[in-house]
């Protein structure tokens, strides 16, 4: 089975993933492209440093809250928060027709795209006036209004980008969604990105996870190569979440940004489903917000 630990970014109100607010393949970005010559091989290994072979670096000029991160999950620096701002989502199964699922290798990762208006999520992101706020410091009579975040994408990383408590993860999932303006006015016309993390960890268990399984099978083995999930199989994101969610990323790719909101949730959930599976870890308790330690390429 896997053991997972998720963190939701729930949306900027300036600056998120640059300023297109649009969703790419991995490293196609105009803006990416713009800045570094076509080629340009980028990674974040433990050996990162910030700069590339051309010594011009890659982090962040004024951020202070660059991805990827420690999150400590015990830190003593937390500040109370309300059970009803807690961040919830809900995804609803979608069906294969052979044609409306991908999974490609890009060179970097395994992605997942699909027919956006087939797969549905509900998530609440604490807003007031159409602005997000800071949920740590929020008014305990103030109003907020649920939006509706829906799923673009989701990419894995090997090892982990983030640890928990120091730790590195063997796997972990990136789900991407969009919030239009019309949702939230604060965001450019784009619209604004939230990103669901979820960090998986093998156990001995030896039964397969059938949402896991089902990209693995037709996961391209050589860069470029796209697949679709064959007829009649079915994408279930919403197997592989737990309950709890913690940090404030920025948006590792070229170019860096920064603006996700994240809070840590009000419990934990665990589900066994066997090797590739997944089992959640509580995080915090409930109605307390967890800070994290932020490090630039390395762990703080």
């Amino acid at each position: 089975m896997a053991s997972t630990t998720l963190f939701l970014a729930a949306l900027a109100s300036v600056v998120i993933f640059g300023s297109q607010g649009c969703v790419f393949l991995m490293g196609e970005a105009p803006d990416s492209l713009a800045q570094h010559p076509a080629g340009t091989h980028w990674t974040y290994g433990a050996d990162w440093d910030g700069f590339d072979d051309l010594n011009t670096s890659w982090t962040c000029m004024t951020g202070r809250r660059q991805s990827p991160i420690n999150v400590a999950l015990k830190s003593p620096n937390t500040v109370p928060g309300q059970p009803r701002l807690k961040t919830t989502w809900s995804y609803t199964r979608m069906r294969s027709n052979g044609s409306n699922i991908k999974v490609f290798n890009n060179g970097h990762t395994v992605q997942v795209q699909w027919n956006t208006a087939e797969l549905r999520s509900r998530i609440l992101v604490p807003n007031v006036g159409g602005h997000v706020v800071d949920v740590t410091r929020s008014s305990v009579n103030a109003s907020y209004l649920p939006v509706i975040a829906t799923p673009l994408q989701l990419h894995f990383h090997t090892t982990s980008e983030h640890t928990l408590e120091g730790a590195y993860y063997p796997l972990e999932l990136h789900i991407v969604h969009v919030v239009p303006q019309t949702s939230l006015p604060a965001c450019p016309a784009s619209g604004c990105l939230a990103v669901a993390g979820v960090m998986l960890a093998l156990s001995d268990d030896d039964a397969d996870n059938p949402t896991l399984d089902s990209i693995w099978s037709v996961m391209p083995i050589r860069e470029g190569l796209v697949n679709y999930m064959p007829a009649n199989k079915t994408l279930n994101i919403q197997a592989l979440l737990p309950r709890n969610n913690v940090h404030q990323p920025s948006h590792h790719l070229p170019a860096p940004a920064q603006g996700l909101r994240a809070g840590c949730g009000p419990e934990g959930m665990v589900r066994q489903a066997g090797r590739g599976g997944c089992q959640g870890v509580a995080g915090c308790g409930l109605g307390r917000w967890q800070e994290a330690q932020y490090g630039q390429g390395s762990v703080s």
